[in-house]
């Protein structure tokens, strides 16, 4: 084709165009005008007085606090939250102006330019792909059309649009404009649109984020700074860019709000991270009064009574759940709920309905037995049909039919008072208040105080006596029996339950207000007594894990079966209760209602009432403390005269002790029960105040009193076995939150030490020591933690005695190296007179009795500073940079450097440690004086200053190191295979440690089975351990405290050790992310391949004499230890690890078999008892965590 005829096909094509862009014009025009006279001709026909309301669209609606803070956003398909024109910024409409119409206050609805210019862009692309619709016809187009595109469509758009434009002014109309667009993310209109980009209010938005928000709906998914920010930057240039070309801010203004960055909000799920189980309740009682509709459409305010501190409290509270197992639905077991109110006006404050995401509220829908916790309604009966707090109830057997009702104890007490049945919460005498005053009384009361879950008709019904111990037919929820308590509290009188304040509608309108609905159940004074007497139940009976150092009352609760541990108490101002349960209805592991219930509502109101003035009880009688307190003796009403005898002299002794130095062996044991008793009321230490060497202080009065006819072995025995009942007997100190986790059932003893030497150096073992192993040996009690001193002069006999009595299997005595102690004590500046008077407390702390206050600051997580360290300081579990920045796991060519970055990281945390631990210590010298302490502490007196301030002759302060084993394993694994054998590249084992091994079983088998490993008596691994010990101990050793003292090292760990393995993930010795890491100095569980010996060896190669104490835990099956060639094999372990300079030793003899069957039927194995860590526990007592612990603990034997 020659060049002229190219060039007339292409004027021919453009005149085809032309021609037909002229003739689709003007038929566009025909039908245009055709069809606008034919709309207005319909419109004033036919004109809808209030267009507007079919464009009302639906609307979210909001939940708020009681202090009118918004908790949660509640809508359905639609987030969408309308707003006046008034509230939405100029620069916001601008923006829309600009770039989407910005001839918005110039044309009347429809733009024949912008048509002009769309039907022109959309013929040249041949398609529809240009709209040049209107502000007016796209709100037109949302409200009422389809999203077609089609001329119909476009024709029904324009007719609206002008409809539109003659009912509303122009702000009227860019009002309900953007208050109906998409903005992606669930949120359409501008307010919703902005809580949910920017976490704020479309009124406090700034021109950048203006610009931002009017650029997305033109493609909201692609445009949303949530899924494309570079998109989404792009388009918001744009958008200033048109701001700036039609004159609403300068190209100044448009630079600045380019350069700005943006931040972008977290999405909450519309308040899915709040108080899900409240609002959840919350909803449920509005959607059977309105319908869904209502709730989910029809942008109601919600103003509730929650409130926001209280609910952050109680989730806190809650996290000292403790974990058994995942359930076959994936939930977490034991569950629990908390739900606290105000008695007096009966506004719910706090609400958990479980821990998870699951939509069970246990709070309101888990119908649980309520175990003792029922009792109080019987007591309540009681007291109105006219007992009295020391109305006197017999507590013997009792049979009733079939039944024969037994106490907690499964002992008897003979004749107690009505207070005392309340604070022991004794079963039998409950049974026969409600059997004497009628078993329809207590139903009645406790209906009347809101429970509504009795079953009283039907061949299986309440009406029976075994509901006065809460075996209800069916249950009671946390809510209803939290609210009942709440009656004791307002004197008598009951409050039902409210969580709805008030509902107004979107336009305004008050829907509902609540009205307090209340019922006077029983009298002012009668309440008053109730809260007496529970309040003792805190003082001094079961649930003395609740106290909180103000006045509150309340009752434990627990099923005969362990199902269900409930603890239920209140304050003048608040009333709490907490259920800790299986979703199964499984077993609790033994949980009673005093332990963790009372530990999480301990630090649930701990948190509720700070800052709270301290308020009394009104009208409440106090009940003072007598010797016959429980159970109630009076020896001139004794009959036995053996007993009347005993009572008589208890009385005597007491005029003695404690105001006199005590004469006779049973005044010097009264002396030190009320010595323990004085240390523990003023400070309650966590490791007490150690007796020291009991036999040696008895010893003189025993020989005495002995000589005089006055004493023989088996009344020596019968004392120190009462002693030993009252140690085990008082309650432990509360734990919560962090310390529960680190200290788990660990409660404060007396760690009784029995042998070793005198202070002048000669055997300390004699007749007395025999007599209190025998005393532990019968009684294998918890409490106190006994411990046999063995020096190179102890009698082989008592060696092997004490042997005799560790083998039966319940982790008692535990075994210390009398010349290592004096050694430590030497060390750490102390008299060689003191440091044989010397010997251990808590755990395994070495400290020099009656001279020292030593006081233990906190554990440090040695593995953990290795994971810092692979991980250039950044912690992968809180996903915060915790330490310093030296390098990533790749960055260290050599293992030196890998150390030497480690010691940094070790001395840069324990710097920190330090320096809280000394501000700590100053607050306690400042503001919290011991006198008791400072009288019976050497020098206080002398100095003139305090125990805390520094008034002791020796003042010492313990950081306990812990995971030895783990991290020298773990040191030991990158050493040998990443840097001496190049197994593997630092870079494969950090993606083995990222999959939690899972995707590296190669690397995994290598540094669990083909690594060496402390333990096996190996100089490779021992010569890491010794490493990272001697630095540890030398960063910490000297550092001086506030108290003119310094700092010392021991190693060991409570049972932190599962609590620190539970914040790390896998380590480089195999170990699985969140399992325990080593604990004490022993080595890591299945480590040590080579059998005790070399255990003792590789732990003999630690300086033990430079530490303040070490603990080494050991395993034997039974029949290792067996007969008489067994118990000397323990006796000679013992005493070669002691000719090393071992520190400490103990003891788990028992099978695995036996530990994995008490596991699954903790009911058949209540009294089996383990050792732990520095203490023995029962093994249903402990959490599923430390129980697999101490059954994956190697089982040694001397073959």
């Amino acid at each position: 084709m020659q060049k002229s005829e190219k060039k007339a096909t292409k004027k021919s094509n453009n005149g085809s165009v032309l021609g037909k862009a002229i003739l689709v014009m003007g038929l566009i025009l025909f039908v245009m005008i055709i069809g606008v006279g034919c709309g207005f001709l319909t419109a004033s026909l036919n004109t809808r007085p209030n267009l507007a309301e079919d464009i009302v669209p639906p609307a979210s609606s909001q939940i708020y606090d009681i202090h009118g803070n918004e908790i949660a956003n509640i809508h359905a398909a639609e987030n969408r939250r309308p707003v006046g024109i008034n509230e939405i910024p100029k620069d916001l409409q601008n923006a829309f102006i600009a770039v989407e119409d910005n001839r918005f206050y110039e044309h009347i609805g429809i733009d024949p330019r912008g048509i002009v210019r769309a039907v022109w862009a959309n013929i040249r692309g041949r398609t529809v792909t240009e709209g040049g619709s209107t502000i007016t016809q796209q709100l037109a187009k949302n409200a009422y059309l389809t999203q077609d595109r089609t001329l119909k469509r476009k024709i029904q758009e324009v007719f609206l649009a002008l409809q539109l434009e003659r009912q509303y002014t122009k702000q009227e109309i860019l009002e309900l404009y953007m208050n109906q667009i998409y903005f992606g993310q669930g949120a359409y209109g501008v307010q919703a649109a902005a809580r949910t980009y920017f976490g704020k209010d479309v009124k406090d938005l700034t021109l950048n984020e203006c610009a931002m928000l009017a650029g997305i709906p033109k493609s909201p998914n692609y445009y949303s700074p949530i899924n494309n920010i570079e998109a989404a930057t792009e388009r918001k240039a744009v958008v200033l860019d048109q701001m700036v070309k039609y004159g609403y801010i300068t190209e100044s203004e448009a630079n600045t709000a380019k350069k700005e960055s943006l931040s972008i909000a977290k999405s909450n799920n519309d308040g899915g991270n709040g108080p899900s189980y409240f609002v959840d309740y919350v909803l449920q009682q509005l959607a059977e009064k309105y319908g869904d509709d209502a709730i989910y459409k029809d942008g109601l305010k919600i103003y509730t009574t929650i409130d926001m501190d209280l609910q952050a409290a109680a989730e806190s509270a809650m996290k000292n759940l403790p974990t058994y197992f995942t359930d076959a639905n994936g939930i977490v077991q034991p569950q629990g709920a908390l739900v606290a109110i105000d008695p007096h006006t009966g506004y719910i404050r706090a609400m958990v309905g479980g821990r998870g995401t699951d939509q069970f509220n246990r709070a309101t829908q888990a119908v649980r037995q309520p175990g003792s916790a029922f009792k109080p309604f019987v007591f309540a009966a009681a007291l109105e049909n006219k007992y009295t707090p020391d109305s006197i109830i017999d507590d013997k057997p009792l049979k009733i039919g079939g039944w024969e009702p037994q106490n907690y104890s499964r002992n008897f007490s003979g004749k107690v008072r009505l207070r005392d049945v309340v604070r022991w919460s004794l079963n039998v005498p409950t049974v026969r208040i409600a059997q004497d005053i009628g078993i329809d009384k207590a139903i009645y009361y406790a209906q009347e105080m809101g429970i509504s879950t009795f079953v009283l008709d039907g061949a299986t019904n309440d009406r029976n006596l075994a509901i006065a111990l809460g075996g209800m037919t069916r249950g009671v929820t946390p809510l209803e029996l939290t609210s009942a308590y709440g009656t004791f509290a307002n004197r008598g009188i009951h409050v039902q339950p409210v969580a709805i304040l008030r509902v107004v509608s979107r336009t305004g309108k008050v829907l509902e207000e609540a009205e307090r609905k209340e019922k006077s159940v029983i009298s002012a004074a009668n309440a008053a007594t109730m809260t007496a007497m529970m309040e003792e139940v805190i003082r001094r009976g079961t649930g003395t894990r609740a106290n909180i150092g103000r006045p509150a009352a309340g009752k434990t609760g627990t099923t005969s079966d362990y199902h269900d541990a409930w603890f239920v108490g209140y304050t003048p101002d608040l009333v709490a209760g907490v259920w800790i349960g299986n979703d199964s209805n499984g077993d609790l592991h033994g949980m009673a209602g005093g332990m963790t219930p009372a530990v999480i509502w301990q630090s649930f109101m701990l948190k509720a009432h700070a800052g709270l003035p301290v308020r009394h009880f009104e009208g409440a009688p106090s009940f003072a403390a007598s010797s016959d307190d429980f159970p109630v003796e009076d020896h001139e009403k004794e009959k036995d005269p053996k007993r009347k005898a005993e009572l008589l002299q208890i009385s005597e002794n007491c005029k003695v002790v404690p105001a006199h130095k005590p004469e006779t062996y049973w005044q010097a044991i009264q002396m030190y029960w009320f010595v323990h008793l004085g240390v523990t009321t003023e400070l309650n230490p966590w490791d007490a105040y150690s007796p020291g060497r009991l036999d040696q202080h008895l010893f003189p009065f025993y020989e005495k009193d002995c000589a005089a006819g006055t004493l023989d072995d088996k009344k020596a025995l019968e004392l120190l076995e009462c002693l030993w009942i009252k140690f085990n007997n008082q309650p432990a100190p509360p734990k919560v939150g962090i310390t529960l986790k680190e200290s788990s059932t660990y409660t404060d003893f007396a760690n009784i030490n029995t042998g070793g030497i005198t202070p002048d150096g000669q055997n300390g073992v004699n007749p007395v020591s025999y007599l209190i192993l025998d005393c532990m040996d019968e009684m294998k009690l918890l409490q106190p933690s006994s411990n046999v001193q063995i020096s190179r002069k102890t009698p082989r006999k008592f060696l092997k005695r004490a042997c005799e009595i560790s083998r039966k299997g319940w982790g008692q005595p535990a075994f210390y190296n009398t010349e290592a102690i004096v050694q430590e004590l030497l060390n750490a500046g102390k008299s060689i007179e003191d440091a044989r008077r010397g010997g251990t407390s808590g755990c395994v702390e070495t400290g020099a009795f009656g001279n020292e206050a030593y006081i233990l600051t906190g554990f440090f997580n040695l593995p953990k500073v290795l994971e810092l360290t692979l991980n250039n300081g950044f912690d992968p579990v809180s996903k915060k940079q915790l330490g310093l920045k030296l390098g990533y796991a790749e960055d260290f060519k050599t293992y030196d450097e890998l150390f030497d970055a480690y010691k940094k990281q070790v001395m840069y945390l324990i710097d920190i440690k330090i320096e809280g631990s000394n501000i700590i210590e100053k607050i306690y010298a400042d503001y919290m004086p011991a006198p008791f302490l400072s009288i019976i502490t050497n020098d206080c007196i002398k100095k003139g200053k305090d125990y805390n301030a520094g008034g002791a002759r020796y003042n010492t302060n313990y950081l306990q190191g812990v995971g030895i084993g783990t991290i020298t394993d773990s040191l030991a694994a990158i050493k040998y295979n990443v840097y001496d054998n190049k197994k593997f590249t630092m870079k494969e084992l950090m993606a083995a440690l990222k999959s939690n091994f899972e995707s590296s079983p190669v690397i995994a088998n290598l540094v669990r089975n083909k690594t060496p490993k402390y333990g096996n008596d190996d100089d490779y691994a021992d010569s890491i351990m010794k490493a990272v010990f001697e630095f540890y101990q030398g960063a910490v050793t000297g550092r001086p405290n506030i108290k003119g003292g310094t700092y010392r090292v021991n190693m060991l760990p409570t049972t932190c050790h599962v609590y620190f393995g539970d914040v790390m993930l896998a380590s480089p010795n195999g170990r699985l992310a969140h399992k325990p890491v080593s604990e004490g100095i022993s080595p890591e569980k299945g480590a040590d391949t080579h059998g005790p010996s070399a255990v003792i060896k590789s732990a003999a190669k630690m300086d033990h004499l430079n530490t303040g104490g070490t603990l080494l835990n050991q395993k034997f099956t039974p029949s290792v230890v067996a007969g008489e060639d067994g118990l000397n094999h323990l006796a000679d372990f013992v005493a070669s690890y002691f000719t090393m300079d071992g520190h400490h030793i103990q003891f788990n003899v028992i099978d695995r078999a036996v530990l994995y069957e008490a596991q699954k039927h903790p009911e058949e194995y209540k009294d089996l008892i383990v050792r732990v860590a520095g203490y023995s526990d029962h093994f249903r007592n402990l959490s599923k965590a430390l129980q697999d612990e101490i059954i994956e603990r190697t089982e040694q034997s001397f073959a």
